[in-house]
């Protein structure tokens, strides 16, 4: 396997992988834990037992740590809490984690779930008033991230989006493996700075200007419905951009635009909204939670299909900007 392939199927860039190979970065642990499964090893085999004990657990200052405690598929997966969304940090943790890697406290477990819209926090807060006990997780990643987390057993459920199967497909299995539960339909906006709110109705009006671009990375939904969009009409990034930069999810997009570190663009038009951005909807995203169904307990596929049906949870989606239920 080659460099670039190992690097793909674990979602790091070829610079990114080089720097953690030769010492000059530290994994996550939800890093080193897919790299360590796709070459059939350990953490402490890749790593070194030093270097082990600080990279699968991270945060080696404190002598204890906040961790996340699941089980898919018959296998405990231990996770620390920085593999959460920002707003879902400060959360109860599952249990504590001393200085030799030994819980010493847990409280509870989670059902972990993947990906990047932020819907999801909806959905988990609505499960824990309805089902006490169990902690639903909301996971921060993109697309590509969400399906390498389901394959290698590492989440129970990935949030998958895109406008078209294809889009949201590769790597996944197919069949009775793999069930579906319909999340959400949101708009997906160009979102711009001030200067350029004048002028711009679509991406065509982009092409041949001299734009600073905040890019999803490769694999994302919203990367991948840009790269469509060029392929379609024989374009390539170049022509409708003078620089980018890669942000890791919606709201660092945003965020970017917002602060003037980039010109345009794409993410949800709901979290444009949020920033008060000016905006054109470009396309309709339908987002979708995948999971397999020999890793997944019935209770916790049963409790979010209910969560999604109540009229409580359709009422307060329908009531966030360009959002819409796709139950009912």
């Amino acid at each position: 396997m080659t460099q670039v392939e190992l690097a793909r199927k674990v979602g790091m860039s070829r610079g990114a992988y080089l720097a953690l190979e030769a010492g000059e970065s530290t994994a996550k642990v939800s890093t080193a834990l897919l790299l360590a499964r796709v070459l059939n090893t350990t953490v402490e085999n890749l790593f070194g037992d030093d270097v082990g004990r600080d990279q699968h657990h991270l945060l080696l200052t404190a002598p204890l740590r906040r961790v996340l405690i699941g089980e898919v598929g018959g296998e405990r997966i231990v996770r620390e809490v920085g593999d959460l969304a920002l707003s879902e940090r400060l959360r109860p943790a599952d249990g504590v984690l001393d200085s030799t890697e030994t819980i010493v406290e847990q409280r509870s477990t989670s059902v972990f779930v993947t990906g990047c819209d932020p819907c999801v926090s909806l959905v988990v807060g609505h499960l824990a008033q309805s089902r006490a006990g169990v902690n639903f997780r909301w996971i921060g990643g993109a697309n590509a991230r969400a399906r390498r987390e389901l394959e290698h057993g590492m989440t129970h459920f990935a949030v998958i989006h895109g406008d078209s199967e294809a889009a949201a497909s590769a790597s996944v299995p197919s069949g009775d493996a793999l069930g579906r539960l319909p999340l959400a339909q949101w708009s997906l906006v160009l979102a711009m700075a001030p200067h350029l709110s004048r002028g711009v109705s679509s991406l065509e009006d982009l092409v041949g200007r001299d734009l600073r671009w905040a890019l999803r990375e490769p694999g994302s939904g919203v990367r991948t419905f840009l790269d469509d969009w060029l392929l379609g009409r024989g374009l390539i990034l170049g022509d409708v951009m003078g620089s980018s930069r890669q942000y890791e999810d919606h709201f660092d997009v945003a965020s970017a635009l917002s602060d003037g570190r980039a010109d345009v663009g794409l993410t949800m038009g709901w979290v444009a909204a949020e920033y008060s951005l000016a905006m054109v909807e470009v396309g309709v995203q339908r987002s979708e939670l995948w999971y397999r169904r020999d890793r997944v307990g019935s209770g916790d596929v049963d409790a979010i299909g209910s969560t999604l049906n109540s009229s409580g949870f359709q009422r307060e989606l329908n009531a966030l900007f360009g959002y819409r239920s796709l139950v009912g």
